[in-house]
């Protein structure tokens, strides 16, 4: 049964992977392609190259929130089969945690 767990957990960690993967590339050619058409805009040469400037920080700070809501993702994934796993333990009679020790000294 854990087994079938794990396997099902890392291929939702694989599909939500993926998925990360296509928003990111989405995101990414989107923000070039502002970048590239902002002098469609018009107006001031150095209005032009700010909003340049500042549509290609939004793709870079952008890139590294899709990572970490990624990153987020996975753990939670892994962390509820984890879980889940320590359930199934528990209900098999196997402990995850160590039973006390006596700690009194013997005489």
């Amino acid at each position: 049964m854990k087994k079938f767990l794990w396997t099902v957990a890392w291929i939702l960690v694989a599909l939500w992977s993926a998925l990360v993967y296509f928003v990111r590339s989405l995101f990414n050619a989107g923000g070039k392609y502002v970048a590239e058409n902002v002098d469609q805009v018009g107006g001031r040469p150095e209005d032009i190259e700010a909003l340049n400037e500042w549509a290609r920080l939004a793709v870079s700070v952008g890139g590294w929130m899709i990572i970490a809501i990624w990153i987020l993702g996975a753990v939670f994934v892994l962390g509820i089969a984890k879980l889940i796993s320590m359930l199934i333990d528990t209900a098999n009679g196997k402990d995850t945690v160590a039973p006390p020790r006596d700690i009194t000294p013997s005489t």
